[in-house]
């Protein structure tokens, strides 16, 4: 009967040890820079289209202005009135 003995392999111990590192490397990179990064500054200049929303927030809405006016007075409900029943089931997490 032989005996045998074996001999680690280099070559693996190596890999494991790139690939720890790239494991740490990538885990640091994320915790920097979801926690510990400067925030990147807000570059965005309003086009001149934009610059009439100062106009309008400005505009007040007075609204006995709008409920007595005339295309408010004008307008028509439409609504379906529903017969008093019974709709839906009493427990609808009971199965019929």
């Amino acid at each position: 009967m032989a005996i045998k003995i074996n001999q680690p392999r280099k070559g693996r111990s190596f890999t494991r040890l790139i690939a720890v590192v790239v494991i740490f490397g990538v885990v640091f990179a994320a915790i920097y820079f979801l926690f510990f990064a400067p925030a990147p500054g807000f570059d965005y200049i309003a086009p001149s289209e934009l610059e009439r929303n100062e106009e309008l927030a400005s505009f007040d809405l007075d609204p006995k202005t709008v409920f007595n006016s005339d295309e408010f007075q004008s307008l028509e409900v439409f609504r379906v009135e529903t017969g008093e029943g019974n709709f839906g089931r009493t427990n609808p997490f009971v199965a019929p």
